[in-house]
């Protein structure tokens, strides 16, 4: 087994705050006992506390709901010292109602607390910080969408991406690739930001194997920064970053109370430095306004003119966090479950071959174009990786069936802001309920044999043909990653293409195995988000120049 190797010390542990995720005492209509753990809501089935299922979903958190789901139903109360929480899987129907009536189940802002601007969340490895749009309401939260929407379709995500991953091959793999598309063992086309680049004696071998994980974050750090704020990273910039989230994941992974996360002292004080880094991004950006990419993030708030720069430097963060920690989970596992798979690997690859079909294509590229349906007129001629239209179809099938197999963030959750009826029950003012995206994604019903990995459950011929694996529903209701309704990822499809331009980046240059054996369900013992704990390891080898 693969252990992963910490190069940071994580300092002694500080005074702890109250939970930011762990509710505030009910008000009323939960039946009154002396501790939470024994309130109930009155009608909503669920286990027990101390009860088996119970300590299995303490233990394996949101693989231990799907045990849950199966048992109880669409909504279950799960006890917690604070008094019950509603996990919700629900019908295709039951997740539109909910996620739609914003009204009535709103942001659980309540949730917002924080120590020193930082809150410690559930879904994910890092903090965030306060006062953002992540939590805003109402008009407040549609004025700040309308500011920062032209953002979720900046142009440059794609060039973005393909830069960061010719930069992870030259450094880590030791593969050029130049302007034209085309690779080159013994010259550099162009400087590259990821690191020193090694010279040629360390790059012989052509090949790469170990964490891609920690790999891969790094790429779409650089990715969203530069879209963010135009900004290129430095060296010392991506070892503060990795430095950050490295001191997450170790205490995330040393804490085995199995209770809600929590944030201390010495965790508000590391957290600062993304902050730092923050203000240095935004007065970059205020520097080069005038060359900026007009749907820059940090440029669209600077134009608005009306936020302040502690608000700014925020999203920024959160956006960061957030943005950065998602795709790259999405993109390494997807990669990895690909490579135990040998026709869906196959498949990839001869996809992604055909996307370079033009000039130069020799005549298997041209065979692989055909099978696929395409025609030459169709592609570009030109050796440049395409993700959009018609390229790389069955490469965003494999990226929603990794999204749907191993969803990065593993619930969501929503406050009750009134009484409401879901799933038949009566549910109360004041009420959290978490959405179990696993369970909803490993609901046998929805979909059949839900552990297997077949990326054509998201290829509309294919189950139209009678594929035995279709989702028996509308895919695209039924896999919540991002959520749906109003308040669903406005990055979605940026986060696809980031993650189309990755795996399709690497399988062109380079062929791909995976661990075996390695557990692809891995997750943080105190968290609800599938951060590999031993991170994901795979074997890169640099494909014959032929074939690039």
């Amino acid at each position: 087994m693969h252990v992963r190797q910490s190069t940071l010390t994580v300092p002694p542990r500080g005074p702890r705050t109250a939970s930011p995720l762990c509710l505030p005492p009910f008000r009323n209509k939960v039946s009154k006992k002396k501790d939470g753990l024994h309130q109930r809501f009155p009608g909503i089935p669920g286990p027990r506390a101390g009860d088996n299922l119970y300590q299995l979903a303490k233990r394996t958190k949101h693989h231990g709901m799907v045990k849950v789901h199966e048992k109880y139903g669409e909504l279950v109360q799960f006890p917690q010292p604070t008094g019950p929480i509603l996990y919700l899987r629900g019908t295709e129907n039951q997740l539109k109602q909910f996620f739609n009536d914003t009204k009535t189940f709103g942001k659980n802002t309540s949730t917002f607390d924080h120590l020193d601007g930082a809150v410690d969340v559930s879904n994910l490895v890092q903090p965030m910080l306060v006062d953002t749009i992540f939590e805003w309401e109402g008009p407040r939260w549609q004025a700040a969408r309308k500011v920062i929407n032209p953002f979720f379709t900046h142009p440059e995500v794609y060039n973005s991406t393909i830069r960061a991953v010719e930069a992870f091959l030259a450094a880590e793999v030791g593969i050029i690739v130049n302007a034209q598309g085309s690779t080159s063992p013994t010259s550099i086309e162009r400087a590259s930001s990821w690191n020193e680049i090694v010279d040629e004696a360390e790059r012989k071998e052509e090949s790469f194997e170990g964490d891609l994980l920690c790999k891969v974050h790094t790429m779409i750090k650089m990715c969203v920064v530069e879209i963010m704020g135009g900004y290129e990273m430095e060296e010392g910039d991506l070892q503060v970053l990795d430095e950050i989230i490295e001191h997450f994941i170790q205490r995330n992974m040393s804490d085995e109370s199995m209770e809600a996360p929590t944030m201390d002292t010495n965790d508000a004080s590391v957290f600062k430095r993304i902050i730092a880094f923050g203000h240095k991004v935004l007065a970059y950006t205020k520097a080069h306004m005038d060359t900026m990419n007009k749907k820059a993030l940090l440029a669209l708030m600077i134009k608005s003119g009306e936020y302040t720069d502690d608000q700014m430097v925020a999203l920024f963060v959160n956006l960061l966090v957030a943005g950065g920690e998602t795709p790259a989970l999405a993109a390494c596992k997807t990669l990895a479950a690909m490579a135990r798979e040998p026709e869906v690997m196959r498949c990839a690859v001869d996809e992604v071959d055909a996307s370079f079909a033009g000039e130069g294509a020799n005549s298997q590229d041209g065979e692989a174009l055909s099978a696929l349906g395409y025609t030459a007129e169709a592609l570009p001629n030109s050796a440049v990786l395409r993700v959009d239209g018609p390229h790389l179809e069955y490469i965003e099938c494999c990226v929603m069936e990794g999204l749907r197999r191993y969803a990065p963030a593993t619930v969501v959750g929503r406050a009750v802001s009134k009484d409401a009826e879901l799933c038949g029950y009566k549910v109360p003012e004041g009420a959290s309920v978490q959405v179990s995206i696993h369970a909803v994604h490993m609901n046998p019903e929805v979909w059949p044999e839900p552990e297997k990995f077949e990326p054509l459950r998201f290829d509309k011929a294919a189950c139209a043909a009678g594929l035995d694996l279709a989702c028996k529903g509308d895919p695209a209701k039924n896999m919540i990653a991002f959520g749906l309704g109003a308040r669903a990822c406005p990055g979605k499809k940026q986060y696809v293409r980031m993650c189309k331009a990755i795996i399709g980046g690497i399988l062109r240059q380079c062929s791909v195995k995976a661990d075996p054996v390695g557990d692809l369900d891995s997750f943080l013992p105190n968290r609800y988000v599938a951060w590999d704990t031993q991170g994901v390891h795979v074997s890169l080898k640099a494909r014959s120049a032929s074939l690039r």
